[in-house]
């Protein structure tokens, strides 16, 4: 039967920990209308509750956030004492139900103050003894959901003293999508040192060509403010100790989420810039984006990045 874990409750303007992001806000929105009005036609009849799993895409898997709240509508108000909800791997893992017909799950793992999931950890969900309160039910549905690509090794390796590299080679993200794929990223940045060593600010670098554009939505909690700035072009050739002795007050690109929740940049590569400091126009440039957080702060961040590729 389902855990007694007390967990968050996801609503409209205090998300879970960390901000959804507006696509999953609106799909939220829209799909608890259709879930409203099931639940007001609650007439017996024959035909077995169905789901719908609150989540903006599927791709074989339900793609979720380390601190999203995973949320499960009804079609019908259900018999919640028959319903048995089992997780594969079942550590940092809870649910409970918000009412007859709502069921949501979240991570009870706790870092940086904020509940989440167990960090890059795919798992399932098994729903047994579905049924209305008629008594028509179906049987177990099993749902399997993956993470986002977790690229931030300072949170895993405390060793670690480098940058997070968001490709895998020339034309894919580090999860093997097409550079015209969305990519998102996720971290944390923690000031206290729970850790073994401060942790305040991530790199991850992406390589672009001329004339292509980056366009980069951050998302926090709110009250976080993550800086976040954009240097670059870099030649690959000695890029370590370019960025080791590099300035980011210099950076050309600076913005923070100002304690709301979010930041929105977008920029292109420029041919004369690449000419200038590359030696070519088409020369391919790598470029920097750091995100810091002031003393005594800590939380997590999602970072979404999508590369248009124009034509030439």
């Amino acid at each position: 039967m389902l855990s007694s874990q007390s967990g968050p409750v996801p609503s409209a303007s205090n998300p879970h920990g960390f901000g959804i992001g507006a696509a999953l806000l609106s799909g939220l929105a829209v799909l608890s209308m259709i879930g409203c009005n099931s639940r007001e036609s609650t007439s017996s009849d024959n035909t077995p509750p169905d789901h719908i799993i609150n989540l903006p895409k599927s791709q074989g898997k339900y793609r979720f956030g380390v601190t999203d709240t995973l949320v499960v509508d009804f079609s019908e108000k259900i018999d919640t004492s028959a319903l048995a909800v089992a997780f594969s791997p079942v550590e940092g893992i809870g649910a409970r139900f918000k009412d007859q017909a709502r069921l949501v799950i979240f991570g009870t793992a706790s870092s940086s103050g904020t509940a989440h999931f167990p960090v890059n950890s795919p798992f399932t969900a098994t729903l047994s003894g579905l049924k209305d309160p008629a008594g028509n039910g179906r049987t177990a549905i099993v749902e399997s959901f993956q993470p986002y690509a977790w690229t931030d090794r300072d949170f895993q390796d405390a060793s670690f003293t480098g940058y997070d590299s968001l490709f895998a080679t020339d034309s894919t993200w580090i999860d093997g999508s097409s550079f015209s794929d969305s990519l998102v990223t996720e971290g944390r940045l923690d000031f206290s040192s729970n850790f073994g060593k401060e942790d305040r600010q991530d790199y991850k670098i992406v390589k672009m060509i001329p004339p292509d554009t980056l366009r980069v939505l951050l998302t926090c909690s709110k009250g976080l403010n993550i800086k976040i700035q954009m240097a670059g072009p870099f030649s690959p050739v000695g890029l370590d100790a370019v960025l080791k002795d590099y300035v980011f007050s210099q950076a050309f690109l600076t913005d923070s989420t100002k304690a709301k929740g979010s930041a929105s940049l977008g920029f292109n590569a420029d041919y004369s810039k690449h000419d200038d400091l590359l030696g070519s126009p088409a020369a391919p440039g790598i470029y920097v984006i750091r995100l810091s957080i002031p003393a005594d702060t800590e939380g997590f961040y999602r970072l979404g990045l999508r590369l248009v590729k124009r034509k030439k």
